[in-house]
């Protein structure tokens, strides 16, 4: 008995381990999503379908016929409108499979959640060269996935740290983060740890956001708050071990900019853009013609101290630069319209409604995943390992809370 349990565990965290492997093809996709459409190929009369997902299957259908209009509008390459439509019918079929391939088996999903972050981590330490820093690994994954791997095994034993453990470890990511000049992991922890704290000692603290009135507010606190702790990057200057920080936060203070937009830029141009096309974008992975917003964007930087790279000098041998965008919303309010945030309204219900419902029952990993879906709403573009985080998000909160409860939250 004991025998076939260790095979069990095995077998759920080769399938993680797997899970997450990139291949080329149309786009970036990965081998989980190859796994997910197989399945469900295969599956279709089995598939079992709550009402939560057959809203979103009209809403994903819905999206991917806005992106066929806007395309159409746009009169876009067809290798970029496949990856435009592709993206949320791969994102739908994946949630379906993990949804009912892990249907009363919570034990397993952490497991292969295990599987999955061991994956990423070791990929990040093995190709850290292909990196955009290679000699910081901790800021482009390794040092959240290690976080997220620590809090797993708290859920994996269903015995929630004390108090005093998860200050001590928090306190402990947020100096490592610190000094490898990871602003992002940083708020990420404060803020999570922040909610999970008010969470616990008001348990009905965040209840007002449960409605459909109300959780977008949520994000926008979310926003909010970032934008606060950004006023406080100089309380780092003082302690000489923060230096490459510190550099950075030189570099990117600006008396009329606060520094979020300096530090993503793109912030300084999404209105123009999205007001050239409002109703239907500029299409699926827009072409920067002639590189006009790139220069706009570094005009800006340059008049404000920000970068001195002359206007448009460090553009002119890219061949194929789309339209800078850094965020899950705004990239597609900008590729197709108006429209598209209703997608990007029912995730973010969806997430929210069970959070607040249930945040001060939760363990801390709960806490730092969704609060990382609301940083990244606003502060991540959909790569392929972005809809990887949601696709695992959904799933673990509709096994956890919606299987356990067997009740709608819509």
């Amino acid at each position: 008995m004991m025998l076939s349990s260790l095979e069990n565990k095995i077998k759920y965290f080769l399938l993680g381990l797997i899970f997450v492997y990139n291949i080329r093809f149309i786009g970036a996709i990965n081998s989980g999503e190859i796994i997910s459409s197989i399945y469900v190929l295969f599956n279709l009369r089995k598939i079992s379908l709550s009402n939560e997902l057959k809203i979103l299957i009209k809403v994903s259908l819905f999206y991917v016929l806005l992106i066929a209009i806007s395309d159409i509008y746009n009169s876009n390459s067809l290798y970029n409108s496949l990856k435009g439509a592709f993206t949320p019918i791969v994102i739908l079929v994946t949630i379906i499979f993990l949804i009912n391939f892990f249907t009363n088996k919570r034990k397993e999903f952490i497991i292969f959640l295990i599987g999955c972050i061991f994956s990423q981590t070791f990929n990040i330490i093995l190709f850290s060269d292909l990196l955009i820093e290679p000699e910081n690994p901790w800021k482009w994954g390794l040092g959240l996935n290690v976080f997220f791997l620590v809090y797993l095994f708290e859920l994996f034993n269903e015995k929630k740290f004390s108090y005093l453990k998860i200050i001590i470890l928090n306190v402990t990511f947020i100096i490592i983060s610190l000094f490898f000049a990871s602003r992002a992991i940083t708020i990420i922890i404060l803020l999570s740890t922040f909610f999970y704290f008010i969470a616990n000692l008001n348990r009905n603290i965040l209840k007002s956001f449960v409605f459909k009135s109300t959780f977008f507010l949520f994000p926008i606190l979310i926003f909010s708050l970032i934008l606060s702790l950004s006023l406080t990057t100089n309380l780092t200057s003082k302690f000489s071990v923060f230096e490459d920080l510190n550099q950075k936060n030189q570099m990117q203070v600006s008396d009329d900019i606060n520094i979020i937009f300096s530090a993503r830029p793109e912030y300084l141009i999404y209105t123009t853009v999205f007001a050239e096309k409002p109703f239907l974008g500029h299409g699926s992975y827009p072409n920067d013609i002639n590189f006009f917003y790139r220069n706009l964007l570094n005009n800006y930087r340059y008049d404000n101290y920000l970068t001195t790279n002359l206007p448009v000098q460090k553009y002119y041998n890219d061949a194929n630069k789309e339209i800078p965008t850094h965020s899950y919303i705004f990239e597609s309010l900008i590729s197709h319209g108006v429209l598209s945030l209703i997608y990007w309204l029912f995730f973010t219900y969806f997430i929210v409604s069970i959070y607040a419902r249930n945040s001060a029952s939760m363990n801390f990993f709960f806490h730092v995943k969704i609060i990382t879906f609301c940083y990244s709403l606003f502060f991540s573009p959909l790569a392929y390992g972005e809809r990887l985080n949601i696709e695992l998000l959904m799933c673990l909160l509709f096994i956890f809370y919606l299987e356990r409860n067997n009740k709608s939250e819509f």
